[in-house]
C-alpha cells in the first residue's frame, strides 16, 4: 500500500547496519505511492546496508515515487549501500518519477 517499505534485510532500515543478506529466487514487490522496495532494505535512512547478493531475484514497484533497488530502494543522503551483487536478477519500476538500480533505486 501507500508508504509501504518492503525488504528482506529490513523494510525500513532507520539506523545501524544490515549485512550479509542473500536472496535466492525471491521477489520483493510494492504497489503503492511512495512505497519503496529493496533486498537489503526498502528505505535506508541513517544506516548502512552492506554485502547484499541477489541470485535469480526480482525487485518491483509500480506507483508514483516508488523506488526499487537490490541494495536499497530509496537511500537517503545519510544512508550507505556497499558491495551489492546481482546475478540473473532484475529491478523494475513502472510508476512516474520512480528510479531503479542495483545499489540503490534513488536517493
Amino acid at each position: 500500500g501507500e508508504l509501504a517499505r518492503a525488504g528482506i534485510g529490513g523494510g525500513f532500515v532507520k539506523s545501524g547496519t544490515v549485512a550479509n543478506t542473500t536472496a535466492v529466487d525471491t521477489t520483493v514487490e510494492t504497489s503503492g505511492k511512495y512505497a519503496h522496495a529493496g533486498i537489503g532494505g526498502g528505505l535506508v535512512e541513517r544506516a548502512t546496508v552492506a554485502n547484499t547478493t541477489a541470485l535469480d531475484s526480482r525487485v518491483k514497484t509500480s506507483k508514483l515515487l516508488a523506488f526499487a533497488g537490490i541494495g536499497g530502494g530509496l537511500v537517503n543522503p545519510e544512508g550507505k549501500v556497499a558491495n551489492t551483487m546481482a546475478v540473473n536478477s532484475t529491478v523494475e519500476t513502472s510508476g512516474v518519477i520512480a528510479g531503479a538500480g542495483i545499489g540503490g533505486g534513488g536517493g
